[in-house]
Formats: structure tokens, sequence, C-alpha cells
């Protein structure tokens, strides 16, 4: 709209559309108008039993908006009682979307997406009323229908403050509004003012309210009418959202709390303002909606102090509490927490003199706080040192002291009102932030120099357990937990809070990484670092959002990281290259991580010294050693500092060569203590001092160069922080004059391993990730290469066996990797189709019918390329280090394989004649690199100066390419000469044409002649002249991104982010050549030519990959659903090829005859195949439920064609095939099932939960017959049911089965389910491992598995996280361990064969072993590219499944 201002000072929405028309409004259901007595005044009346099924809808078509750009929307209603309503209003916002706000009593909590927000509305009462009374009493307020005496209502809603505050948008305009059963409505209007529909023209004018200051009374005609002598607010209720009020601990509308009074209510004379709501609204999304208590234009400002007193009434120092007349002051009687402030800035004009001849406040009592004995918030983690290191801050409960160190004199920040759980200071220590626990997060900001509050907000629902301020007090970084328990960082604009104003949220992010420390850099405030419980993650502010990339750290993924820290001191002009990050973990290792390169450089670990005289001596090797978790970390340019769980401080040489210091307890408590000197150049000494906080609420203070001791000490060192007087002055080793009874032996020793010597294969194997502003961010485009996040590492020690002596041979591959690119090909000439999965190429030889594999990769691929004359394939794989392998497709052999790329290859391309093939980096390393086909080696590398997103050869130019990015259309031509050694690329490079507007090139496909089309990230189709290198036509095909582009002959492909594949007609394409500028649709209308759509499909996902035969008749096409499809144009025929599970597959077991098996996966979908075909022949889905387990029936029961499955809800599921339809649904368990089996007479289904509680169910009722408790409290890893007769136990039973818990313990039970008998026959429990490796890897402890040996079911198979990698066979006779068989890795799956003595292993290091009982011989296979969580057999020994992720491979087993 032009124009705004005739929206000015308000738009009457009924009046503004003529509602009562119903021409540009429409109306649904019973809406009637009527006279309304209380008003005086027709309305509209809305009824009916649904509410969304009444309605007034204004405007009437979704395709017209109102575009009113007022910031206010009024609304004049009354609930109908008992009744409920609703209200939507569509906003747009600037940034392109369409935002609906709800509110309706029927809510019962706030929620919200990126499109939609629900906020309850809690209907108001009549003054005194019961519904009244008991809504004031209730803890939580009532939310539900209307009560009886529910009164009309003006509700104001905030769009701009809602949508910046919930969503981070930017409010437009009102689109429309949608007015639900059962309510009246007199009118609604916006407006950009505030208006105060209690207060009348007359007391407007003499309070000085006018719409110059934002604010007056409401326009008469929407007012409501006042008995003569009476109140407003005895009539009617007023809204505001938001508002100051709390009642509810969720977000909410609602009337105002009675006792705090209304505007209305205010007098002239009131001395007080509220403070607390506006501030908090701006940080808190939990904060309760009540109704406003001031305008905008009477808001006090914030008093950073009392009023002034003589010298007389008190002193300087101290806390005093003043004795306010009670006309003066308000009181703290309300719930909101809010907090008050004497203040006369904000009275209104009318009181303004009065103001001025208010009397002094009298100081009486005085109570004057002297010093604080006592340490700690919420917690112990926080001990600031101020710049001159004269003063230390902390906290004591809820207050913030500051205390000189010589002098011992405490100054008090005082204004929490809870535990304070972070606290952080700016560079130049002028700026301290706090926060403080519980519900209430609130974040203060403090002038430190003069102790006053400089602004207050929140952003966290609770548990803000951490803050760090940018070195020049710009920004503020924090890190919280939302309410739904979910880690959520926050980063802060402060420049304008520093100054008295208001913080603005620069970027929210929510997360699934742990985070226990984050930390601003000192060298750029756009940057972060954070570390957690496996991960160090480096953070970047840009363009309003905040996002992450992980540290590469190998073989110490699994670490528990408390600390992370840079090097103080350094130049400022110090390059990015040229910093390092420490980090330290719980198992007391030290990592150096490269800044730049993302990767870790050097290793060091503290462990305690060895006894010399233990009667075990056994050599502590890097990895096996206890060592000492580290709490704390901080670097200075001389020396680090760390402190560690042993309660031990301790200085290092920057290179960790020699311990400085060290300072520890002794004989229960802690010792003074003698520390070396260091001297500088000139012989003077220097100085440096810590503060460390501890597990217990105690403080110590160190000064290393008098060595003036400490006080207060504790158990644990915690937190550290380092301040360097003089960082220029180097650090010196002790005196060699020293006597050696003055020093204090150093009791640890520190393990270096130095990666950056490291041999050029290892440093392949680490993932290199630069960090460089120069690099682009990820494209918003999908065609790139998302690897999937993996926690697993391959064992590169591992060794495959020597051909054609494999135990176990490839079979089948199950699924397609719907997460690669390009990752699929077809020559129907030659009759030969491949695609990939996992690591696994596979080949079918379609006029053959065999298919075959081609395994080498180790890493999950990411696209392939079949040659022209279909005797070469070319494949990528890796998210680093890409390896780029050539394969002969006759022998499944790899003829070479090389590493170019940095990232992953985003696309692979041969030449026509077949001589080279192009490989593409991703976004990280855009680079083309030319290769040659024969020999696999580089011949030429061009870097590109941002992404590329797909690249070709041309079908008819010998040496001529092009390729498409962010950036347009580069075309490119080889040049080569006597040897394929001198090649070189020359490109031109031509930016999108100006008609598809901020898009990117996404793909492109050379047509016969000499033109080219590519499509855009918007949808749209590019017609390119190759001669003359420009765009000639445009077209729009698609409403999303197109992906896939296929062009044969006059016909066109398209296929992208909707899932909607079409088929064009382009052949009047060919016509607009010769057009001076760029053609559209409309142009080619008027030559009498189109385009034309031939036909259309809409498929199951996002296309990611496609191809055709050379008349476009018929062709596969793949999807992110992991999905093939055979597409048949000529008889409109679609045929699914390939199918299989995109989330994790949890389980996978036989039917009894296998000829069909089951798979069930993390999305909730339980998959049944033909084992000969390995088609799907059944799938069952179930919704937002994970499946976590299913079984078979067994062929002795009735019918054997049922399984039964195990869900995250703890539900059971029984499925019929024959009829494809759910028998029955138990709930046995509170938490997920995570084992099922049924019994080996098939008379009960045995199920186990998270918890440990083991559930006996019938198949037939239902019911649960019995529940086994001995394994509570420890997570059941296994179940399993075998006849026996148990007789020779002594014990009644026709069958056994076992349990096997996370907490190594293995029950054996003996049953008969016929007689309702189950007595426990033996109770296994395994040793456990120390203590310090259970700390190390935490929540990755391998799983503890058991299973009967099928050759004698009296024997029982154990392995699980103990003392020593091994399998364990124990006689159940015996009752003892008979057999250990020595593993190489702790195993997360394990199998049994019926057959051969032969035993399936699966470990997180991607190896699946198999080895022979007997002899102990085995063999390792390293087909997968993650970790195994799955291997089963099938009944009869013949096949082996095993299971990586999604990855389910199907393996022959001749035998060892």
């Amino acid at each position: 709209m032009a124009s705004t201002g005739w929206q000015h000072p308000y738009v009457n929405i009924f009046k503004h559309v003529k509602v009562e028309q119903w021409k540009r409004s429409a109306k649904a259901g019973d809406v009637a108008s009527s006279m309304d007595r209380t008003l005086r005044c027709p309305v509209f009346s809305i009824k009916g039993p649904v509410p969304t099924n009444s309605y007034i809808l204004v405007p009437k078509s979704s395709h017209q908006s109102l575009g009113l750009t007022g910031r206010y929307f009024y609304l004049l209603f009354r609930p109908t009682p008992g009744k409920y309503f609703m209200v939507h209003l569509d906003v747009a916002v600037k940034e392109g979307q369409v935002v609906r706000i709800s509110f309706s009593n029927m809510f019962k909590e706030f929620k919200s997406t990126n499109t939609w927000l629900q906020f309850p509305f809690l209907c108001g009462a009549a003054k005194d009323s019961v519904y009244d009374k008991t809504s004031r009493s209730a803890r939580r307020g009532l939310v539900g229908p209307a009560p009886d005496s529910v009164r009309w209502t003006c509700l104001m809603i905030d769009l701009c403050f809602t949508l910046t505050f919930y969503l981070n948008r930017r409010h437009a305009h009102l689109k429309s509004v949608k007015l639900c059963a059962n309510m009246a409505v007199k009118n609604m209007f916006t407006s950009d003012l505030l208006l105060e529909p209690a207060v009348t023209f007359s007391e407007a004018k003499l309070r000085g309210l006018s719409s110059c200051r934002g604010t007056g009374p409401i326009p008469r005609e929407m007012s409501f009418p006042v008995p003569k002598g009476g109140s407003w607010n005895d009539f009617y209720d007023h809204v505001k959202f938001p508002s100051d009020g709390t009642k509810l601990p969720f977000d909410s509308i609602q009337k105002p709390d009675p006792e705090a009074g209304s505007p209305s209510d205010q007098t002239d004379e009131s001395r007080s303002t509220r403070i607390g709501g506006p501030v908090q609204h701006r940080g808190s999304p939990r904060q309760p909606i009540a109704a406003s208590k001031l305008l905008p234009g009477n808001r006090a400002s914030v008093a950073s102090s009392v009023p002034e007193l003589s010298p007389s009434d008190a002193t300087e120092a101290g806390v005093h509490v003043y004795a306010h007349p009670q006309d003066a002051l308000s009181t703290h009687g309300d719930s909101s927490g809010d907090e008050v402030f004497s203040s006369s800035a904000s009275l209104p004009v009318a009181s303004f003199k009065e103001s001025q001849q208010r009397q002094q406040l009298l100081p009486d009592p005085i109570l004057q706080l002297s010093r604080i004995i006592g340490f700690g918030g919420a917690t112990t983690r926080y001990a600031l040192w101020t710049n001159s290191g004269e003063e230390v801050v902390y906290p004591c409960h809820a207050i913030i002291v500051s205390m000189k160190i010589l002098s011992r004199e405490q100054q008090f920040f005082i204004g929490h009102t809870d535990k304070i759980s972070a606290l952080t200071f700016n560079g130049s220590t002028t700026l301290l932030a706090s926060a403080q626990s519980g519900s209430n997060s609130v974040v203060r900001l403090w002038d430190y120099s003069g102790g006053s509050c400089l602004s207050m907000f929140r952003a966290h629902s609770h548990s803000l357990s951490c803050l760090s301020f940018s070195s020049g007090g710009g920004i503020l970084c924090g890190v919280g937990k939302d309410r739904h328990n979910k880690t959520m960082v926050v980063v802060w604009n402060t420049l304008n809070a520093a100054k008295g104003g208001e913080g603005t949220i620069l970027a929210t992010v929510h997360t699934d990484v742990d985070i226990v420390t984050m930390k601003v850099t000192s060298f750029d405030e756009t940057r972060m670092v954070s570390c957690g419980r496996e991960n160090v993650r480096l953070w970047r502010v840009r363009n309003g959002s905040l996002r992450s990339c992980p540290v590469y750290l190998g073989e110490f993924h699994s670490l528990d990281f408390t600390d992370v820290a840079f090097q103080e001191g350094g130049a400022a002009e110090q390059q990015l290259d040229d910093r390092t990050l420490f980090a330290s973990t719980r198992s007391g290792h030290v990592l150096e991580i490269d800044y730049s390169r993302v990767t870790v450089k050097n290793v060091r670990r503290l462990m305690p010294a060895q006894q010399q005289h233990a009667e075990r001596r056994e050599k502590w090797t890097f990895s096996t050693g206890p060592g000492i978790p580290i709490n704390s970390i901080s670097v200075s340019s001389s020396f680090c500092a760390t402190g560690t769980e042993d309660g031990f401080l301790r200085l290092w040489t920057l290179d960790f060569s020699a311990v400085i210091l060290e300072a520890g307890r002794h004989s229960g408590g802690w010792e003074r203590f003698c520390p070396h000197e260091r001297t500088d150049p000139h012989g003077s000494n220097s100085a440096g001092r810590l503060s460390v906080s501890g597990a217990n609420p105690c403080l110590l203070v160190v000064n290393i160069s008098s060595a003036l001791g400490f006080e207060l000490v504790t158990s644990g060192l915690v937190h550290l922080s380092v301040c360097d007087d003089d960082p220029a002055k180097p650090v010196q080793p002790t005196s060699p004059s020293e006597s050696p009874d003055e020093r204090r032996p150093v009791v640890s020793f520190l393990k270096v391993t130095d990666l950056d010597g490291a041999s050029p294969e290892e440093t392949d194997q680490l993932e290199t990730m630069e960090l460089s502003q120069n690099k682009p961010d990820r494209p918003n485009c999908y065609k790139h290469f998302i690897p999937r996040l993996k926690t697993s590492s391959l064992d590169q020690s591992v060794s495959a066996p020597r051909p054609r002596d494999e135990g176990i041979k490839l079979k089948a591959v199950i699924g397609y990797n719907g997460n690669g690119r390009g990752n699929m090909g077809w020559s129907p000439d030659q009759g030969l189709f491949a695609y990939s999965c996992g690591a696994v190429v596979v080949l079918e030889h379609l006029h053959t019918g065999t298919q075959s594999h081609l395994q080498g990769h180790s890493e999950e691929i990411s696209c392939l390329a079949i040659s022209n004359d279909a005797q070469t394939l070319a494949s990528a794989a890796g998210s680093s280090r890409s390896l780029v392998s050539i394969w002969d497709v006759q022998t499944a052999a790899c003829r070479g394989a090389a590493s170019h790329h940095q990232g992953a290859v985003q696309s692979l391309a041969f030449s026509r004649d077949d001589l080279f093939f192009l490989s593409v980096g991703d976004f990280w390393d855009p680079v083309l690199a030319l290769w040659s086909s024969e020999s696999v080696q580089l011949l030429c590398s061009v870097s590109m100066s941002a992404p590329i997103h797909d690249a070709a050869f041309s079908p008819t130019a010998a040496r001529q390419l092009a390729c498409v990015g962010s950036e347009g259309i580069h075309f490119c031509l080889i040049h080569t000469h006597a040897s394929n050694a001198d090649v070189r690329v020359s490109r031109c490079s031509v930016a999108p044409p100006p008609e598809v507007g901020d898009v990117e090139l996404t793909a492109l496909c050379y047509h016969m002649d000499s033109f080219l089309l590519t499509s855009t990230s918007g949808g749209h189709v590019c017609a390119w002249d190759v001669n003359k290198q420009r765009c000639f036509m445009v077209w729009r095909a698609d409403e999303g991104e197109i992906g896939v582009l296929l062009c044969r002959e006059n016909r066109l492909l398209t296929g992208g982010a909707t899932g909607r594949l079409q088929l064009w007609q382009i052949e009047a394409v060919q016509g607009m050549k010769s057009a001076e500028t760029t053609c559209s649709v409309k142009d080619m209308k008027l030559r009498g030519s189109k385009v034309v759509v031939e036909q259309e499909v809409v498929l199951d996902g996002t296309l990611v990959s496609a191809a055709f035969d050379s008349f476009m008749d018929m062709g596969i096409v793949g999807t992110t659903a992991g999905t093939l499809w055979y597409i048949n144009w000529s008889d409109s025929s679609i045929i699914r090829l390939v199918s299989g599970h995109r989330a994790k597959v949890n389980d996978v077991v036989f039917s009894c005859d296998e000829s069909r098996f089951a798979t069930c996966s993390q999305d909730g979908s339980v998959r049944v195949w033909s084992t000969g075909s390995f088609e799907l022949v059944v799938q069952f889905q179930v919704i937002n439920q994970a499946c976590g387990c299913l079984c078979w029936s067994p062929s002795s029961s009735s019918d054997g064609s049922r399984i039964a499955a195990g869900y995250g809800d703890g539900t059971l599921r029984i499925f019929q095939l024959a009829s494809t339809q759910m028998e029955m649904k138990l709930r046995p368990h509170q938490d997920a099932v995570t084992a099922i089996t049924y019994s080996a007479s098939g008379h009960v289904i045995l199920s186990a939960g998270s918890k440990g509680l083991v559930a006996v169910s019938s198949p037939i009722s239902g019911a649960t017959i019995r529940v086994i408790r001995d394994h509570k409290g420890a997570a059941i890893n296994s179940i399993q049911s075998v006849s026996e007769q148990c007789k020779r136990f002594g014990l009644e039973g026709n069958e056994m089965f076992l349990v096997s818990g996370a907490d190594r313990r293995v029950s054996v039970w003996a049953a008969n389910w016929s007689k309702e008998k189950c007595d426990l026959l033996d109770w296994l429990s395994f040793p456990a491992p120390p203590s310090s490796e259970v700390r190390l890897l935490e929540d990755s402890l391998p799983p503890s598995l058991a299973a009967f040996y099928p050759a004698d079911p009296r024997l029982l198979l154990y392995t699980g996280f103990g003392l020593e990698k091994e399998l364990s066979f124990y006689s159940l006779t015996k009752k003892q361990i008979i057999k250990k068989i020595s593993l190489t890795h702790w195993a997360t799956c394990i199998s049994p064969s019926p057959k051969g003595h032969l035993l399936a292993v699966g470990s997180k290091e991607r190896v699946l072993k198999l080895i022979k009982t007997t002899s102990g011989r085995f063999q390792d296979f390293l087909q997968h590219s993650d970790g195994l969580q799955t291997c089963r057999f099938s009944p009869s020994g013949s096949l082996l499944f095993s299971v990586a992720y999604d990855e389910v491979l199907l393996w022959d087993v001749p035998g060892l």
C-alpha cells in the first residue's frame, strides 16, 4: 500500500469492509445481528456447537488482504457463557511469510511453530462472583468455558511485540481476521496508538494523554457505555497482551490481577511505577500475560538508587531499607515479583508540580549490610577477577559480592530474587552480567563501578547456566533450557542496554548437543566456542542466525569436556590461523585445537604418579590409566592453570613440559604452600592471581609472587580464572639453589601425543574443515550432500579376509540411500542399473538378471556416475577428504582411487568420449577437478569463488562443459596439448537473468542443439544460447526448487523439492533463440508457441536423482524417502523398484520358514519383505512413535503369520499379515519397549522396558499376566526364549527364557505357561569395569548382551562392558564360566548361528566379526559406513542380516 496515512488514528474494520453487506466479508453457520441490552447497540452473535463451523471471516477471500499496518489490534467482544470460542489473526511479516496468531479458551497451554502462535485465553467474570473468587485463589487460574458472569471485554494485542518476541519476525500488516463461535462481537479496529477504554476524553485532557504521545482515550464509536456515577472497570474487562501481570506459569491472555489495580485506578498522586514487566517480557517466552498497569507514555524509568540522604542519616557503604508513607509507595503484594522503584519522571503532567513538592523520604529505620560470609549461588563455578587484579567478584546466594583482596572490603549488588547461576565481565570489567536460577531466569546487567542495575531481561524459561560477555561488551551470550528442557542458546546485543536501554536478541537457536561452557572469543564478538559431553563446537552469528560446526575429535569424540579457553594476551592482529583453543575433559585430557582447521593438534593427559613399590606394577599407557578429571582450564600469555577433581591447582608452562606450581590438601585439609618464584629479566618478581571455586561453597585466592596463601578450602576445583599482571614477562623455572625440602614434589605427569607430526596416512584420517571468513555458508540449495551424523569411527587396523575365503558373502542390499545426491544411474542400452546404499554400490545387470556389489568405500557415498559406454563407474564417498573411486563394471573391481577435495564431492560427470571425468567439490571446497578416466590421475584443478551445484559435459562438443552455482552459470572449455598431462580449463561466468530474481542456479542439462537449460531455486527454467552465452528465455516450472533436470530432444524432465516430476514439450524454445531480449511465457503466446506439460506425477519425497532413456519414455527416479521409482510415461505406470528405511532400523527378524523377514524403524514403521525378491510385501505405520523391537510368532502357534512390535510409548501392537491389519494393541509398560519375544510355545509375549520391568502378556486377551521386577532400574537389552525341559535343573517347566540388563546382570527363568508357572533358575552378575572407564564412556556404554547357545541351550553366551573385551560361555549345570573368547572391540550386537558353531558380533567401530566358537578363528568385514546395532542369523543359519543405521545387508553364510 503506497500510503498508510488514512489509517491514522484508527481503522474501524467492520465499517471498512461493510461487514453487514457480506460482499468483502464472509460468514458461516449461525451468525446473526441482534441488539445488546448492555451496550445498547447492534452486535453480531456467533453460535455453534463446533467453533470452527460458525465464523465471520474478514476479508472474504484468502487472496485478499486487509493491509492494516496498525501496531495494536483491538477486539470488542463478549464470550458466550458456558461455551468455547476461538479467534484467528493472520498477520503478514516483512520476511515474506504469513503468521497465524490464535487465542481461545479451548487451549490449555501455549504452543508455537514457525508460522503459528496459540495462546490460551482466561475469561474474566464479574467482580466478587464465585468464579472470580475461585480464579483468584486458584494456583494456576481457570482455563475452560466462559463463566456465566463473563463481561464485555476490550482486548488489545500488540502485534509488533508478539511477532518480534516469539518468532523474531517483523510486523508488516494485518491480513485477515476470523472470529469463530461462540461470542458476541461489537467491532474491531487497528491503531498505532495505545488507547485506554476506561479513560474519557475529559480525563485524558487533564492527564495529558494525546496521540502525539502515542496514547489517548478509545474512540467514541468503539467505547462501552458507563452508567452515570459508575466506574468503567465495574462493568467491563480490559485485557492487554502483553502486560505486566503474572498468573500462570505459561503464556496466556487473561484479565488483570484485581489486587494490583488498573490504570484507571491510579491517581495522579501515585508515587510508584512498576518496571519489572516490560523488561521481563523481552526475555522469557514463559512469562504469563495479564493486563498492563501503565501506558507507554507513562512508563517509569529505572531509578538506579534510592532518594538521597543527608550524611548524618547513613554511611556511604551498605544497603538501606526505607520506610515510606503508605500513600507514597505501592506494595509488593502481587505475585508478579516486579520491583517497585520510586520515580517522579513518569508522573502525568497534571501531577508534576505535586511531585516537586514531595517530602523527602525519612530513613527510619536503617539496616546496613556490613559483610557476607559464604560463597556460592546455584553453582560454585563462578569467581571473577577485575582487570586491576585487586578485586574478586563472586556470588553468595542471590547477592553478588565484590571483595578487595588486600582490605577485604566488600561491595554488594542486590536485585536477584533467587540463587545466582552465572556471572561474566566484559573485557574492561566495567559491565557485569548475572543470571539467576529458578523458573524466572532473569539476566541483569550492572554498572560495576557505580553498582547500579542498567537493564534486566529474560530469554530462557529456566536453568540459565552460562553467560559470556564479549570483550567490548556489545554481545552477551547465554545458555539455558527452554520449557521443553531443550538446550537453548541466546545472543543479545547489549550496546543499548549498557546505556540504560533495552537488550535486543540477535539470534537464538535450539540444539540437542550438551553445552557445559560457552564463551565469546576475545578477537571477534560474532564468534563463540562451547564444549560439553562428546562435543566441542565453534559458533558464529551471521545475518541474524547463530550457526555452529563441530570440531573433529577423532578417537576422542566420546570424552566429557568441561571447559575451553583461548590463550589470553595475544597480539590483537593475530590471525585466525594462529589461534589455539584449549579444551579440558573429565578424563584428564587437555586438547589443543587448531581454530582455523577445526581439528585437534596436540593431546595431553593429566595422570596420577604411579607408586614405585605397589604390588601390581602395571605400566599405565596414554589410554588405559585413570586420568585426573580437569574441571577448569585457563591460559594466559605465560602459563596454563588447571583445577582438578583431586583438589589440586597446577600451573604449567605453555608446552606442558613442567609444573611450575602445585597447591593442594594435606592430611584432610589444605596446606600452605611455597610456590616457585619466577623472575623477570630485570630481577623483579612478577605476580599473577587466581580465583578458584570448588564443588563446595568455598573460595581460593592465590598470590603467586608472594605466596600469601589461600583461604576457605574446597575439595574439588571446578572453575578457575587467571589474571596476568604483566603478560610480557616470561615464566622462568625454579631457582636451582632452592632447597629440595622447601619444594613440593610433582605428583602427576602428562602423556603427550603430537598430532602435528603424524604421518600422511594418519593425517588423512582427520576431518579438516576450515573456518574462515572467506568460506561461504551452506547455500540455499538442497543439492548439496549432507552426510548423516555418525558417532562411530572406523577401525583402520582391521583387515578384510582374502577373496574367496570369506565366511560370509554379500547377497543383497536392502534399500536406497535417499540422503545421497545423484547417486543413481541407468544405461538402458547396456542394461546397467546402479545405485548406492551406505558405502556399497549396487549393480543390477538387467539383461542377465544378476546383481553385484562394489565394495571398497568406508564412508557414505555421496554421488556416482556411469560412463557413456557403461563400462566404467565413478563413485565418491565421505564428507571430508572424499575418496573418488573408478570401477570396472564387468569385473566389479576398483581400477583406481584418489582424493583431492577437502570436503564432500558434489557431482560427478563423464565427458562425451569418456576420456575424462569431472568431480565438483561442495560448498566448503568449491573446486572443479578434471581426471583421466584411464589412469585416475588429476589433470587440472580450478578453484571457484562460490559454491557449484551441478556440472555437465556437452553431448556435441568434445571439450566443452558448463556448471551452475551461486554466482550463475560458468561456460568452460578444456584445452589439451600433446599429452593429457598438459591440460587447462578456461571459463566464462554469466549471472542469472534478472527475471528470476535473487535465486541460485541449481541444475543444468544440454540440448542436442547449441543451447542448454538450467533450473533455479525459485522453480524457474532458463534457456541459454551456448554460443552467445546469454539467456534467451525464462519460465516458471515449479513452486519450489528444481534439482533434477534432464533433456532428450524436445522433451524436458523437471523435478525438485516439492516431489513433483513433470515432462515438458519444449519444441517451441528453439524458435526463441533469435530474440534479442529474454523472453517469457507471455512472449511465446504472442508468437503462437508455448511450452506445455505433457505429464506429471507427485512422488514421496524430494527428487535427488533421475535417469531416462533417449526418448524420455521411461526412466528411474530416486527420492529422499529412500525410494527408487520406475516411471513409464507411455502407459502412465509407476512401479516402486527399491524401497528402504529412511530412519534408523532398530531390529530385523526372519519368519520361521525364512520366506519373509521384517524390519522396524525409528520412524514407527514395520515393513515385511519377501526373502526371495527382496520386495516390500506390506508396511504397518504408527505415527509419532518409534518402533524399537519386533518378533515373529513361532510356527508352533495356531497361526504363524503374526508380528508383535514394541514402541516408544510402552505399547505392544500385534499385526496379522493375512489381513494386513493390526489385531491387538497392549500397554504393559509406561516407558519405551526395548526387547520383545514370543515364548517358545507361543502362549505368551515377553516384553521389557527401558526401566527394567519385564511384562508377560497374553496375545489372545491382551492382559498382563505377570510383571517381573528383578531388573528394575536398568534397561533391558535382550530377551530370548527356547524350548528346554527344566527337570534337570530341579524345576518344573518346558521352556527357558533369559533377560539381560544394562546393569551386567542376567536372569534365567524356567516356565510352563500352560500352568502359569515361572521360576527363577539362575542369576548371573558379571564384574563391572573401573569407575574411571565408566565416566569416560558415560552414555555410550556398550550393551549387556546374552543368548542361549543353539547347539546346547544349557550354555549361555554373554558379553558386555566389563573388565575385558571378551565373550563368556556360562554353563547352567556347572554354574560357572567354562570358556572365554577375547574380542577386539566392545560388542553392540551378537547373534549365534543355529549351525556351524558360528557367532556374528557387531561393534561401534563398523566391524562385523564372524567367529568360529570351537576354534576362535574369526574374520572381519567392513562393508558398513556406521556402527552396527543389529545382526541376526536366519533360523537355518544360511543367511545373516547386519544393520548399521538404515543400511540393511543380507549375507550368504558358507561358513568358516
